[in-house]
């Protein structure tokens, strides 16, 4: 598995770049978003230092997982997005995951198999996917001991997981394995031995194709 491990870089310059670059010679960048805490300094960084260099009209944004609450729930992925990106930048194209409805995963693969280029094997492919990774070595709503990560199959899923006695809807590994590029966003040096598992392939997390990692100059020291 390869690791590109970035330490001072700014992830949202590398990822102000890569759109404004992908986007001089296509229509749309197609990003998708975790939720959590991870996010929030990206996003920041987005809405503030390279707001000018971001070809706003030409991002298609996407969850990457959501809670079963809806859009105003202080659970919610989408309202952390909405609050602290979306709701600060020109108008973006950007799609909920509706998942306090049944049918919400079957939705939204339908969604993405409907906006998304594929790959020749069918599977929708992202341009980017920005994923954070939990202290139990999840990514997304990929805990482990689920059935999710056994899906092969569909892109999207509902998710139910029992140690937190609720369910998710989330991308799975074929869609996001499938994305041109994929990166972890992990402060804080106390993951550095979930990270350092991961990376040697253990725990969900450690089954995404040779992602990228942005971690804070704490926790890469340690790598």
């Amino acid at each position: 598995m390869k690791h590109t491990i970035h330490g001072s870089v700014d992830p949202a310059e590398t990822l102000a770049k890569r759109i404004a670059d992908a986007t001089q010679h296509q229509d749309r960048f197609y990003l998708a978003l975790s939720g959590g805490n991870s996010p929030k300094q990206l996003f920041s960084h987005m809405v503030t230092t390279y707001r000018n260099e971001i070809p706003w009209d030409k991002l298609c944004i996407f969850q990457v997982d959501e809670r079963g609450v809806g859009p105003e729930h202080q659970d919610s992925n989408w309202r952390m997005t909405a609050t602290t990106l979306l709701n600060l930048v020109p108008a973006v194209e950007a799609y909920r995951m509706e998942a306090e409805r049944e049918n919400a995963a079957e939705d939204y693969e339908l969604l993405l198999e409907k906006t998304l280029p594929q790959n020749e094997a069918g599977v929708p492919v992202f341009d980017m996917i920005i994923l954070g990774m939990g202290g139990d070595g999840h990514t997304a709503s990929l805990f482990p001991g689920t059935a999710a990560l056994e899906e092969h199959e569909r892109f999207v899923v509902r998710n139910t997981v029992p140690q937190l006695d609720t369910y998710r809807v989330t991308l799975t590994y074929p869609v996001i394995n499938a994305a041109k590029a994929r990166c972890f966003l992990v402060l804080g040096d106390d993951r550095v031995d979930v990270v350092r598992a991961v990376q040697g392939g253990a725990y969900p997390a450690g089954k995404i194709v040779d992602p990228e990692w942005y971690l804070d100059e704490s926790a890469a020291a340690q790598l």
